[in-house]
C-alpha cells in the first residue's frame, strides 16, 4: 500500500490555470473567471476546492466530482455555464486529505460535503457517479436547502447492480512510466471526449512516486480493491431526496444507469425528474454542451 513518502515532491502544489486559455480556446468560450485554490477546514478533515469567482461573486453552482476524479473534472462544463460556481476535491481526491479509517463510502463523504457548500444561498448542487451519491447524502444537511439538485449517471440501484468505473482506476497495482502512457489507458478506457482533454485531466490526477512510475493520486488507488467500498444497501440512499428540492436525474446513453435504475428512482422518488444525454458515464467531459445546456435551464 502506497505511503505519502513513497510521492516525489514536485507536483505537490497544483497549476490550476496554466491549462485554462487552451481549453476555454477549444471550448470556445470566453469566459474571464479563472479557479482560486481554497482549502475548507471540516470535522472530517481539510478539504480543497476550486472557486470560479469573479471579484464580489459567490457560488451559484456546487459541484461534486465521481469517484477517482477531482474538482478540475468539472473545468469545461464550468467555464462553458460561465457562472460563480465551486467544486471540491471529495476527501481522499485531488489535493483534500486522505482519510485515516479509509471510509470512502458516500454516506460518510456527505458529512464533509455538506460543511463545505457555500454560504451563499440558495445554490444548484451537482454531483457525479460517487459524488452524486453523496451530493444526495449531504442534501438534507444543508440548510438551506439547494434550490435545485442535478444527479449525473448514478442512483442508489446502481450500486447493487454492478454499474462501477473502470475497475483499473482503484488498483494499486496500476501504474505507469509517463503520463502519456496513462493517458493512452485512458484513451483506451473511453474515458474523455479528445486526448487533448484527457491529457489535462491525467496531469491533475496523477503523481510521481519516488521509484519514478506514475499512479493515480486519489487515496481508493492505493488501497486493496474492495466491491464493499461500493456495494451498499440501497435503502440507505433513497431517504435522501427531497420532494421539497427540484430534481434532475441525468442518464448518460452509454453509462451506468438503464431503465431498470429509472423505474426504481421513479417508484422512489416520483418527483425526480429524468433528462437523458447522450453521452458516456464521464458526462462533464463527453457532453459538457448538453449539461450545460441542462443547468441553465434551472434558471429559468
Amino acid at each position: 500500500m502506497t505511503a505519502a513518502a513513497d510521492f516525489a515532491a514536485e507536483d505537490d502544489g497544483p497549476d490550476d490555470t496554466g491549462h485554462l486559455d487552451e481549453l476555454v480556446a477549444r471550448l470556445g468560450v470566453s469566459t474571464r473567471r479563472r479557479p482560486t485554490r481554497v482549502e475548507l477546514p471540516t470535522s472530517e478533515g481539510r478539504l480543497s476546492a476550486l472557486d470560479w469567482l469573479e471579484p464580489g461573486e459567490a457560488p451559484e453552482h456546487f459541484f461534486v466530482h465521481g469517484g477517482g476524479l477531482n474538482a478540475h473534472a468539472w473545468d469545461s462544463t464550468i467555464a462553458l455555464l460561465d457562472r460563480p460556481a465551486r467544486a471540491i476535491d471529495l476527501p481522499g481526491h485531488g489535493w483534500s486529505e486522505w482519510r485515516e479509517d479509509e471510509d470512502y463510502r458516500a454516506t460518510t463523504l456527505a458529512r464533509a460535503v455538506a460543511e463545505a457548500a457555500p454560504a451563499h444561498r440558495p445554490f444548484v448542487l451537482i454531483g457525479h457517479s460517487l459524488g452524486g451519491l453523496t451530493a444526495l447524502m449531504a442534501l438534507r444537511r444543508i440548510e438551506p436547502r439547494p434550490r435545485a439538485f442535478v444527479m449525473v449517471d448514478i442512483t442508489p440501484v446502481t450500486i447493487s447492480s454492478g454499474g462501477r468505473p473502470p475497475r483499473g482506476i482503484y488498483e494499486p497495482e496500476l501504474s505507469f512510466g509517463s503520463r502519456e502512457e496513462a493517458v493512452d489507458w485512458a484513451v483506451e478506457q473511453g474515458l474523455g471526449r479528445s486526448r487533448e482533454t484527457l491529457a489535462i485531466g491525467i496531469g491533475f490526477n496523477t503523481r510521481r512516486r519516488t521509484d519514478g512510475r506514475y499512479v493515480f493520486r486519489h487515496h481508493l488507488a492505493h488501497l486493496p480493491f474492495a466491491p464493499e467500498r461500493f456495494d451498499r444497501d440501497e435503502a440507505e440512499y433513497w431517504p435522501g431526496f427531497d420532494p421539497e428540492v427540484p430534481t434532475i436525474l441525468v442518464q448518460a446513453s452509454r453509462g451506468v444507469v438503464g431503465e431498470a435504475q429509472v423505474a426504481a428512482v421513479r417508484g422512489h422518488a416520483p418527483w425526480v425528474r429524468v433528462e437523458r444525454i447522450e453521452s458516456g458515464h464521464n458526462v462533464h467531459s463527453q457532453a459538457p454542451e448538453a449539461l450545460v445546456e441542462l443547468l441553465r435551464g434551472l434558471d429559468g
